[in-house]
């Protein structure tokens, strides 16, 4: 009795599927039948009228249900940081160009050459390389002699000859430079009357006087920009002079520094400390004397730029080489402060050092010298100094100082009373007190005008001699040009000195004979005449004075020079 049951609930649960089997096939009998009776197409041929089936609208809309503000969750993350090494070699970068005016034709030789009244030629030339990053050379000859005389003295004429060359080359950030010099200078020593001396026959070749100077430079210099630098440099010069009268001085100088920037401070500032050396070293001779000198000098210093102020510091030491040789300090402090966006600067400062009276220095500032000379050392015990510098608007500019200084040996001009003629001159020396106001303007327009005054007024305290001999109390000086149509350039010279007193003797007793001041005009003027050539005048004393430069030293009245340039 269990397997009847058991087939009766089978049947039951399959008969849904049964059922569903037999509806299905009734469905797809009717289409089976069709498609076997007939195979036919329908083309319907109609308007096409494509119609859209209307939109059912959801008639909801939506909205934003708040909920209660909760803190969200803090969020944590780590990061875990890996360094890659990568290696970058770029490539050598082409330098951009600034474009600007195209560059006018260079030419590496300008020559000029003149002549003028009391006949007196003139020549000059100069030879350079042209424009290089790498070298800079070239040389220059200079010529210019007059024949002429000075009415009632003795003969005036003179020649000064000056040939050099030089170079300077460039090496990775530091610069080689080097320089050689030949000069020949002739005067006459015309300072008295002939007809004072009736008696006396006095050739031209016994007052003429020949110096001529061979000088060299060498220096070497590091250029190195950097904010922590070492910089270092080397200078190595000297010279040998010799006159006609058997006086020859032959000098050496050596000096080397060295200085490191530095930021000491932590305010990204710049300070520099360093030291300077020196060595000056003379070897004199002359019809009567030989003699051997120097000084050796060393200055470490500190110097600070603490914008806008800048503090120089440092000890100068100086040791004289000579029989009595000794050490002298000298505080060397100079302080600047800028005001007004450095439109305006303030300076002072204390100096001071030692310097050696030399035979060229004295003859290059008063040629008709003797040449049998003392030749002391100089001492610049202390000396203060302050004033204003600044720049009124981009092409004004002025300085204005006072300096005081309290000088041993100083060395003064006067005639040499051992001559029956006296048209030479000695040097004394006297310790002297020197008080001095100076004061410079300057105004250059952007193209076509510039001006520059300078003057200086000066006051000698000397402590045995009557007066500062042969030293002016003010020197003044004016120089202008003016460009006229970019090929006519004026130009004026103005110099005026002060007067001073030189020493003569009246029956064995000094005399203070007091020189007049003088003031010398002169003019000049270039046309160019093409890239080339051009074509100058130049105008000197044109007030036709005869002023005395040195005691019974008249110089010469109006002259003119005129001349033509070329370029090539």
């Amino acid at each position: 009795m269990i397997y009847p049951i058991i087939k009766i609930n089978a049947l039951k649960s399959l008969l849904p599927f049964i059922l569903a089997g037999v509806f299905s096939s009734l469905l797809v009998t009717p289409y089976q039948l069709l498609g076997q009776e007939k195979n036919e197409e329908v083309t319907i041929i109609a308007p096409y009228n494509p119609t859209v089936t209307a939109a059912q609208k959801i008639n909801r809309n939506p909205r934003i249900i708040l909920q209660e503000n909760k803190a969200l969750p803090p969020v944590q993350y780590n990061i875990h940081s890996v360094r890659i090494n990568t290696i970058v070699a770029p490539e050598n970068p082409k330098p951009s160009r600034v474009p600007g005016e195209p560059s006018k034709d260079l030419y590496r030789s300008h020559i000029r050459a003149g002549f003028g009244n009391y006949l007196s030629p003139y020549l000059e030339l100069w030879v350079n390389s042209l424009q290089s990053d790498e070298f800079n050379a070239g040389a220059h000859i200079r010529h210019l002699s007059s024949l002429g005389k000075i009415k009632d003295y003795a003969n005036s004429t003179f020649s000064n000859t000056l040939v050099e060359a030089y170079g300077e080359k460039f090496i990775k950030g530091n610069s080689l430079g080097g320089k050689l010099n030949y000069s020949r200078n002739m005067v006459h020593r015309y300072g008295y009357k002939p007809d004072e001396f009736p008696a006396l026959d006095i050739p031209d070749d016994d007052i003429k006087q020949v110096y001529q100077r061979i000088g060299f430079d060498l220096g070497f210099k590091s250029n190195n920009p950097d904010e922590d630098a070492l910089n270092y440099y080397i200078m190595f010069d000297g010279y040998h002079l010799f006159d006609k009268y058997e006086s020859n001085e032959t000098a050496i100088f050596v000096n080397p520094g060295i200085s490191k920037k530095m930021d000491m401070f932590g305010n990204n500032r710049g300070q520099e400390l360093g030291l300077d050396l020196r060595l000056d070293y003379y070897m004199n001779k002359d019809s009567l004397n030989t003699h051997n000198s120097g000084i050796f000098s060393a200055t470490p210093f500190f110097n600070m730029d603490l914008n806008p102020y800048r503090i120089y510091i440092g000890l100068r030491t100086d040791y004289s080489i000579d029989s009595t040789s000794g050490f002298h300090l000298y505080p060397v402090i100079k302080a600047e402060a800028g005001l007004l966006e450095e439109m305006l600067v303030v300076y002072a400062g204390i100096d001071g050092g030692l310097s050696k009276t030399s035979f060229y220095g004295l003859s290059s500032e008063n040629p008709f010298i003797n040449s049998v000379l003392p030749l002391e050392f100089t001492n610049n015990k202390f000396e203060v100094f302050g004033g204003i510098k600044g720049r009124v608007t981009e092409i004004i500019d002025f300085n204005i100082g006072l300096r005081h200084a309290s000088v041993d040996n100083l060395p003064l001009f006067v005639s040499d009373t051992g001559s029956v003629i006296e048209n030479t001159f000695g040097v004394i020396y006297d310790d002297a007190g020197i008080f001095r106001a100076s004061g410079e303007l300057g105004f250059r327009s952007k193209s076509d005008f510039g001006i520059i005054l300078r003057a200086g007024f000066y006051s000698y305290s000397m402590k045995n001699e009557e007066k500062a001999w042969q030293k002016p109390n003010m020197d003044a000086s004016i120089e202008a040009y003016y460009i006229l149509k970019e090929n006519l350039t004026l130009s004026t010279t103005i110099i005026a000195r002060g007067g001073m007193y030189a020493r003569s003797f009246d029956n064995n007793q000094l005399v203070a004979e007091q020189m007049n001041g003088w003031l010398d005009l002169s003019l000049g003027g270039e046309y160019r005449i093409n890239q080339q050539f051009s074509a100058f005048i130049t105008l000197n004393n044109l007030l036709n004075n005869d002023y005395l430069k040195w005691y019974n030293y008249p110089v010469q009245k109006f002259n003119v020079l005129a001349g033509v340039g070329f370029s090539f």
